[in-house]
């Protein structure tokens, strides 16, 4: 009713997330998308039922914690804030953030959003041969300036071109085929 062309929703206990859907479906029409946690058991399961109650878009995937580093010199913790906890996210993330996108994308059919860990061209061609419909940034751009967008983009455009595509959607998904479903 305020004018929100998007709802996004993130719970670090998933299942409340296809409630939250279903729930939310029943008053809004605008667009609703998931950003999902780590370490999700059966996630293809639970991106299916999420799609079922509703949602427009999934993406993935959030931080990683809590995680820990210390200084060797002082013996001080250096990552996170008091209490010496934080979250890992940007480039460390990226391979995790790879396999949840595979297997997101081999589960449903909406849209899904590859984020986490993003920070050259290389990783969005990966995300998308992954699956991915589009490929977000948060850590690099913060950590780099926002002219990182651009040194994307035309890395991306390089490589398209040198390798005679005029979509991603050529890309899309290529990797599939490939990726089959550890057993735990």
């Amino acid at each position: 009713d305020h004018g929100a062309d998007l709802v996004s929703f993130s719970d670090y206990e998933p299942e409340n997330l296809v409630e939250t859907v279903r729930c939310a479906r029943k008053f809004t029409d605008v667009p609703i998308m998931v950003k999902l946690p780590p370490f999700v058991k059966n996630i293809g399961d639970l991106c299916k039922r999420l799609e079922d109650a509703g949602v427009s878009m999934i993406a993935a995937m959030d931080a990683v914690g809590p995680a820990m580093d210390i200084d060797t010199e002082t013996g001080k913790p250096i990552l996170g804030c008091d209490g010496a906890f934080g979250y890992l996210s940007s480039v460390p993330i990226f391979p995790l953030t790879l396999a949840y996108i595979a297997e997101i994308a081999a589960n449903v059919s909406v849209p899904v959003l590859g984020v986490g860990g993003v920070s050259c061209a290389e990783d969005v061609i990966k995300l998308i041969m992954a699956g991915a419909t589009c490929v977000g940034m948060v850590g690099t751009p913060i950590l780099k300036g926002l002219g990182v967008f651009d040194t994307i983009e035309a890395d991306l455009r390089k490589w398209m071109e040198t390798h005679d595509y005029t979509s991603f959607d050529q890309i899309r998904g290529c990797a599939q085929p490939y990726i089959h479903p550890q057993e735990d």
